[in-house]
């Protein structure tokens, strides 16, 4: 399996939390103009460890906020 980050989901877990970019991006610790480019998808690989503070500053796990592929490389 093939796991992604999806802005969409990104996107719609900050709303549904009532924050705003600027809120989520200082709970995150990154800059508000980073959190832009993540939701809109200029950004799409952010690191692991991003991730992981993206998903605690907005209490959901990890994996609500990527997309998962059932494509498997061939050993």
């Amino acid at each position: 399996m093939l796991a992604k980050f999806c802005a969409e989901k990104f996107h719609d877990a900050r709303i549904k939390r009532n924050m705003t970019q600027e809120e989520l991006a200082e709970k995150a610790g990154i800059s508000s103009r980073y959190l832009r480019a993540l939701e809109s998808g200029q950004k799409n690989n952010p690191s692991a460890s991003l991730l992981c503070r993206l998903a605690l500053a907005l209490g959901v796990p990890m994996d609500a906020l990527m997309d998962v592929s059932g494509e498997e490389t061939a050993s």
